[in-house]
């Protein structure tokens, strides 16, 4: 048996992820996890193809017997099209991911069978469901994966040399409870980790391939848990490796901070809720002169944005002197909490899935209309576009690591007043 896993991408080109792809190098960020951590349980006997449509084109002159289908909101038509061609040559199509986990009927009516949720758990049974000819239209997880039970994932599988960055997971979740965002339908409201055993080896096993960036893909690094991330730090600083990470004010403390820097974090991806307050602006500057690079994180449409919000972002980008930054619009995805409230109050502007890509306008928001929103949006996008794409430096100044590492040495010696790891500046 042969199996393609594809990871789905309409044109990179046309595609907020462009802003994740390097066009200098023609590389993007980093790949996905999902298709490396399935190809992992998958037996030895059976051939595994990982094709990612954001860095290589799909051949139709090499057919498999099944092919596993993985895609966002935005991918679906290009997803649902591939199915159709590869159905039409009478291969078996699986499909699964987001998109397909938030809208498993729609999702059905292009495929032999639908992956609901984390796939885990299911994947053996849908294999042994395969051997027999017996594939059943939707297979749902039972319960949330264990993660100090998952293998490595497959990184040879990959054609490495296309991205950035290697990806690692070390936890699954969010606890933030954004009502727009469909982490918590997929992975559940909950945080879960790794062992840190776990993660250090695949560190290793992925440097191993190419030595180059670690992008930890974690929605908040290390589950925002103090206690997991200050261990996994210790070990991490051995490898003697610099990592990108996402985090969250709500999250981050001057000892968590400190102790990334120490240990070699560059890029810290900083959601932004668009307040711009100043301790968030002191908070920056003092990341920035630890040695790491704000990426923020700045989404529009929210409940209490008003019309002057993208003045005070564009204003903020600036006084803090951020170097990176990835501007969206707030998309109520389908079967969030979001979305559902939105629909019942007549919000929703199109469900035209290829317009929920955080660039389109697709609800009417609370405190300014619909044009406003797109007019303020593409008027920021102007201003700053040029922090939009991603440029990871392959070298530091030698000086300028040292005396920002050895800053971080020194604070680390330093008492501090304690802080709750939930206050978010103000």
């Amino acid at each position: 048996m042969k199996i393609y896993f594809i990871e789905a991408e309409r044109d990179k080109t046309q595609s907020p992820t462009s802003n994740w792809f390097d066009s200098l190098n023609h590389k993007f960020s980093c790949p996905s996890l999902a298709p490396l951590i399935i190809a992992s349980l998958t037996p030895k006997d059976i051939e595994v193809r990982i094709i990612d449509e954001k860095v290589e084109e799909i051949q139709f002159d090499d057919l498999p017997d099944i092919v596993a289908i993985s895609f966002k909101t935005m991918s679906s038509r290009r997803a649902y099209e591939l199915a159709e061609l590869f159905r039409e040559r009478k291969v078996e199509v699986i499909l699964g991911g987001i998109h397909a986990s938030l809208q498993p009927e729609e999702a059905k009516h292009h495929c032999d069978s639908v992956v609901i949720g984390e796939a885990e758990e299911v994947w053996l049974p849908v294999i042994e469901d395969l051997w027999h000819n017996q594939l059943k239209p939707f297979y749902r997880m039972p319960h949330l994966t264990d993660l100090s039970k998952l293998c490595i994932p497959r990184f040879e599988l990959l054609q490495n040399s296309n991205y950035l960055c290697h990806s690692i997971q070390a936890s699954r979740g969010c606890s933030l409870n954004c009502d727009f965002c469909p982490t918590r339908e997929m992975f559940g409201g909950v945080f879960r980790t790794k062992s840190i055993r776990q993660v250090i080896q695949e560190i290793e096993e992925a440097a191993s391939i190419e030595k180059k960036m670690v992008f930890f893909t974690d929605d908040i690094f290390g589950a925002g848990d103090e206690h997991f991330i200050l261990e996994l730090l210790q070990e991490v600083r051995k490898l003697k490796i610099e990592f990108f990470i996402i985090s969250d004010f709500l999250v981050l403390n001057k000892k968590i901070l400190i102790e990334l820097a120490r240990s070699g974090c560059r890029y810290i991806a900083l959601n932004m809720p668009g307040t711009c307050s100043p301790r968030e602006e002191q908070a920056i500057k003092m990341i920035q002169r630890l040695g790491i690079d704000i990426w923020g994180y700045f989404m529009f449409g929210f409940r209490f944005h008003e019309k002057d919000v993208f003045k005070k972002v564009f204003d903020f980008v600036n006084n803090t002197g951020m170097k990176h930054v990835s501007l969206t619009v707030m998309t109520p995805y389908p079967n969030t909490s979001a979305g559902r409230d939105l629909d019942k109050q007549g919000r929703i502007l199109s469900k035209d899935w290829t317009l929920y890509d955080n660039e389109h306008v697709v609800f009417e928001p609370e405190k300014m209309n619909a044009k406003d929103l797109e007019e303020g949006f593409d008027w920021i996008k102007g201003k700053i576009s040029s922090l939009s794409q991603i440029r990871l430096e392959e070298g530091r100044p030698v000086w300028k690591m040292i005396t920002s590492r050895c800053l971080a040495e020194i604070l680390a010696i330093l008492p501090s007043k304690s802080r709750k790891s939930s206050e978010r500046p103000q």
